[in-house]
């Protein structure tokens, strides 16, 4: 349970994040099965599913995404899209925020094509 308190406040300094940038949030932890996104947000037509990483030896992303979890993002973005309503959207992208002594470190758009 512990673990789960101190992921929730990443995840809060991600959104704060996210809205420093004008980022709105429409939703945290999306599930299907066992498939998640951390964070989906809007930035003019843009919808972005965001990961949340907590780091203390690397920034590169690679040393977090493996191919399994990609493929989990993309079913799971995928799920979204279909199931909501979303014809004002343009295009999507998958973005990355690292965090590391309680801020964020890095913040990698497009990490996924």
């Amino acid at each position: 349970m512990q673990n789960k308190k101190l992921w929730y406040k990443f995840e809060k300094l991600a959104i704060e994040f996210l809205e420093s940038k004008w980022f709105k949030v429409l939703k945290t932890n999306y599930t299907i099965r066992w498939w998640e996104i951390d964070i989906i947000a809007k930035k003019d037509a843009m919808i972005v599913f965001v990961e949340v990483k907590w780091t203390t030896f690397s920034n590169d992303f690679q040393d977090y995404i493996t191919s399994a979890k990609i493929n989990a993002l993309k079913k799971t973005a995928k799920h979204w899209i279909y199931n909501f309503d979303n014809e004002d959207i343009k295009e999507y992208r998958f973005d990355l925020i690292l965090i590391e002594n309680w801020k964020v470190i890095d913040f990698i758009e497009w990490f996924l094509d």
